[in-house]
């Protein structure tokens, strides 16, 4: 049963990354922000009842794509919780593309 947990959990990593690198980097998410939340939440859930299958490569581990040298130095001193994050990095997303599109519509 365990195999089948970590083969889960590995997937779960997997199709997340994948999902995360065409969000953030792309800018072409393939699936819905309900099916991204609904995969997420099942990881979640998971490393929270196996605490000792998760790994630091999880993206329940980190926020949005790969993070920035610069920023690896410092820590987060924020107290949220990491769903709140993430969305907060979604609205912020999204934005920033609402904002880019309307700058293009101004005169240089």
């Amino acid at each position: 049963m365990n195999s089948d947990i970590t083969a889960r959990l590995q997937e779960l990593r997997k199709r997340i990354a994948q999902h995360n690198y065409e969000y953030y980097v792309l800018d072409h998410p393939s699936i819905p922000d309900a099916e991204y939340d609904r995969l997420f939440q099942e990881l979640q859930a998971l490393e929270t009842d196996h605490p000792e299958l998760i790994t630091p490569d999880s993206p329940t581990q980190r926020v949005g794509a790969k993070p920035d040298k610069a920023l690896q130095r410092s820590r987060m001193s924020c107290q949220c919780s990491l769903w709140t994050t993430h969305l907060m990095m979604k609205t912020l997303l999204l934005l920033y593309v609402e904002f880019k599109s309307a700058c293009q519509h101004l005169p240089p």
